[in-house]
């Protein structure tokens, strides 16, 4: 029951919590899909890319090709990528982490 005096809260906006942020264990927080050669070691002069959060093969392989690939030549090479990293990737092509580290396929 309501009484003289009492007091209730305002209800009259939503409260909201900023949202929380979580560190990435494997690689520091970077803008997606920016993958990037691995650092220093002897497989960074092999060309290898590390996997970065928001990275697909797609985007790998587009961004191996250059700005001037079409999407047709970025269909075929990010399945060449697939191909010459499946012992690291698996069976699924659409599911890379990131931290992993993939090579380039071989030839043009």
């Amino acid at each position: 029951m309501d009484g003289p005096g009492q007091v209730w809260p305002d209800l009259s906006g939503p409260v909201t919590a900023p949202p929380p942020t979580y560190a990435d264990p494997v690689v520091p927080p970077a803008p997606r899909g920016i993958g990037e050669p691995a650092g220093a070691g002897s497989l960074a002069g092999q060309g290898e890319v590390v996997v970065l959060r928001g990275d697909s093969l797609w985007t790998i392989a587009a961004r191996h090709l250059g700005p001037a690939a079409t999407d047709a030549q970025v269909a075929s090479e990010w399945r060449r990528w697939w191909a010459a990293n499946r012992d690291v990737i698996g069976p699924d092509p659409n599911l890379i982490h990131p931290g992993q580290r993939l090579r380039p396929p071989p030839g043009p």
